[in-house]
């Protein structure tokens, strides 16, 4: 079965202020109390809007194709990466991880 391909860069845990939707998940500088790193430490247990692919299933099914949702949720990420680093929050760690270890592009385009 196909699955987004995330590429645990973090820019999208990292910026979620003002985001009705994360207001629990905030720590009060737009990025979640839960990335350690680049990392989601509740990865197994994180919100169901934090899952794309449960969420097609769930609510965007009837909306559109799983390829539509995808590159919308593709598109977002190479926003989120453009946005200056400098306006990032720091993460929950002391060491320097790097934004974007993987492309966030479809695979159909990585494979060009």
């Amino acid at each position: 079965m196909e699955r987004f391909e995330c590429d645990m860069c973090g820019a999208c845990c990292r910026n979620i202020k003002n985001i009705e939707l994360f207001k629990e998940l905030d720590r009060g500088d737009g990025i979640c109390k839960y990335l350690v790193g680049n990392v989601c430490s509740i990865y197994d247990d994180r919100p169901l809007y934090c899952r794309v692919d449960e969420c097609y299933e769930l609510f965007f099914s009837t909306q559109m194709s799983k390829e539509e949702f995808y590159n919308i949720n593709y598109e977002s990420c190479r926003i989120l990466k453009a946005l200056p680093r400098a306006s990032w929050a720091a993460p929950n760690t002391e060491e320097e991880v790097p934004i974007g270890g993987r492309s966030s592009r479809p695979p159909a385009e990585r494979e060009a």
